[in-house]
């Protein structure tokens, strides 16, 4: 699986945009490129999200479903952006999966904690998103899905705003609440 660290490539954003446009006219061989560009950014976000390796290989699938079926429906028109329309639809499956088990993600103990970094990033960083995580399990979905976007994929509030489909000023403020709520937590903790 070819990974795309954020932001992409002017060539590869150029590429992944044709590969849409033929995708939604049809071409079928042009969506599995389309999977192939974004499998695994897309799977290390349901992993930050959902927590464990199973909720996150499902709701990929549901994201390329979802993706699919909408440009088969014409929903997504030539010229727009391609990976934050993406990552929008796989925030949205996670957010969804997650208020199925009422906001609470399945612990991080048994997750390879390598999927959680982008290529290259250290075995130690690794682990301290693997914790941060922990820590973000009783955030409700909303809360979380912003800080995963922000503070671990590295979006700008103005991303994050798109792939949630509300303002920059509500994503301050689920920042704001997280943040707080992340506090409490560290401070119940005794860190």
């Amino acid at each position: 699986m070819r990974s795309l660290p954020w932001p992409r490539r002017r060539e590869e954003l150029s590429e992944l945009g044709e590969l849409f446009a033929k995708s939604a006219r049809g071409d079928r061989h042009a969506f599995d490129r389309v999977v192939e560009y974004t499998a695994a950014p897309l799977y290390r976000v349901a992993l930050r999200m959902l927590g464990n390796s199973a909720d996150a290989d499902e709701s990929l699938q549901e994201t390329f479903v979802r993706a699919h079926q909408a440009l088969a429906q014409g929903q997504w028109r030539d010229g727009s952006k391609t990976y934050p329309w993406l990552l929008a639809i796989a925030t949205r499956v996670c957010v969804d999966s997650l208020r199925r088990r009422h906001g609470r993600p399945v612990p991080y103990g048994d997750i390879d904690a390598s999927w959680l970094v982008s290529d290259g990033q250290h075995a130690e960083r690794a682990q301290r998103v693997k914790e941060l995580l922990t820590y973000m399990d009783d955030l409700p979905p909303d809360q979380r899905a912003a800080l995963v976007l922000r503070y671990i994929e590295g979006l700008s509030n103005a991303e994050v705003a798109e792939a949630l489909a509300i303002s920059e000023g509500a994503v301050e403020q689920r920042l704001i609440r997280a943040r707080a709520n992340l506090r409490r937590r560290f401070g119940a903790d005794g860190a």
